[in-house]
């Protein structure tokens, strides 16, 4: 996305997120491992065990597109080109 002139307002920054949904624990508990494979078709990521990624798993955020169209809407950003994930790295604590 790129900042618009209303976006000094927020010193041309913008949440790079979608804000969760779900919690980190209650994703771990709700989100099962066909969804979550569903929603990772075609991305590659490596974790002997998927719950280790459940907690950031798309289905724990809010749809990206309603995040964009309302930052759009209201004059903060101008979208400018789309990405898709090829692959996810997280590191362990």
């Amino acid at each position: 996305m790129t900042g618009p002139e209303k976006a000094a307002e927020s010193f041309y920054s913008a949440n790079h997120g979608a804000g969760r949904t779900l919690s980190r624990s209650a994703a771990i508990k709700n989100i099962s491992r066909e969804q979550f494979e569903k929603s990772m078709a075609g991305v590659i990521y490596n974790s002997r065990n998927y719950k280790d990624l459940l907690d950031e798993a798309p289905g724990a955020y809010k749809d990206i597109d309603q995040v964009v169209d309302t930052l759009t809407e209201i004059g903060m950003t101008r979208p400018a080109a789309r990405l898709l994930p090829l692959a996810v790295i997280k590191g362990k604590d």
